[in-house]
C-alpha cells in the first residue's frame, strides 16, 4: 500500500480521498482501496518522512494535498528497481476453491457463479476505463496540459525516467499503466471463462 501511494505521488499530488479513487480505479487488484488501510499508510509514510502535504481550502472545505518528499522518491524508485517476485503474487481467495469439496453439492455452482457474476462486472469496468484511455497521444497531450506550470514535477518525472524530453517520460508512463490494464482484462477473461468451464463440468456431474 505505501509503495503504490508513494508511487501515485509521485505522478501527482493528491487529497486523501483522490488516492482512494485512483487505488479503487486501476490499482484494486493489487491492493486494499479502503480508507483506514489509507489512513495508516498516509501515517506511516508522514512519520517517516516519505511524504508532506499543503493544506488548502476548497468550496469551504479544509483539504490536505500530499506530495512525494526526496526521501520518498528515492524510497519508491529503489523498490521499483528489484524485480517482481512470484513468491509475493498471491490470491488468497483462490484456497477457497482448494476446500469447496467441503461444501455442499447444491451450493458450489452458486458459489462459482457468484464469483463468475463479480468478475464480469470487473471486466465491464476495465473495458471502459480502456475505451476511455487507449490514445496515449490524448493521455500525453492532457497530462502535459495539466502539468504545464510545474516544471520542477516535471523534470522529477525525467530524473526518474532518463528521458530527454516530457513528452518522451509521459509516453512511457501511459504505455506500462495501459500494459497493466490489458493485463487485468487478459487475466479477468481467463479467470471467467477458467469458472464457467468448472461450473458447467459440475452441472454436467464430471
Amino acid at each position: 500500500m505505501d509503495k503504490m501511494i508513494l508511487g501515485l505521488l509521485l505522478l501527482k499530488e493528491l487529497t486523501i480521498y483522490e488516492i482512494k479513487n485512483a487505488i479503487q480505479t486501476y490499482l484494486s487488484d493489487m491492493s486494499s482501496s479502503s480508507m483506514g488501510a489509507i489512513q495508516a499508510a498516509i501515517k506511516k509514510l508522514l512519520a517517516n518522512d516519505m511524504i508532506g502535504y499543503n493544506e488548502c481550502v476548497s468550496n469551504g472545505v479544509n483539504k490536505k494535498i500530499y506530495h512525494i518528499t526526496e526521501k520518498g522518491k528515492g524510497c519508491f524508485l529503489e523498490w521499483l528497481s528489484t524485480p517482481m517476485s512470484i513468491k509475493k503474487a498471491k490470491n488468497i481467495e483462490l484456497s477457497k476453491m482448494y476446500f469447496m469439496g467441503l461444501v455442499m453439492d447444491e451450493k458450489r455452482t452458486d458459489l462459482i457463479q457468484a464469483y463468475i457474476d463479480e468478475q464480469k462486472i470487473k471486466l465491464k469496468g476495465l473495458h471502459e476505463i480502456r475505451n476511455t484511455s487507449s490514445n496515449i497521444d490524448k493521455q500525453v497531450d492532457a497530462f502535459m496540459e495539466s502539468n504545464r506550470d510545474k516544471p520542477k514535477h516535471l523534470e522529477r518525472l525525467r530524473s526518474c525516467t532518463g528521458k530527454q524530453t516530457n513528452e518522451e517520460c509521459i509516453r512511457d508512463i501511459a504505455a506500462f499503466s495501459l500494459a497493466t490494464l490489458d493485463y487485468g482484462i487478459q487475466s479477468t477473461e481467463f479467470e471467467i471463462t477458467w469458472y464457467e468451464n468448472l461450473k458447467e463440468k459440475l452441472e454436467k456431474g464430471k
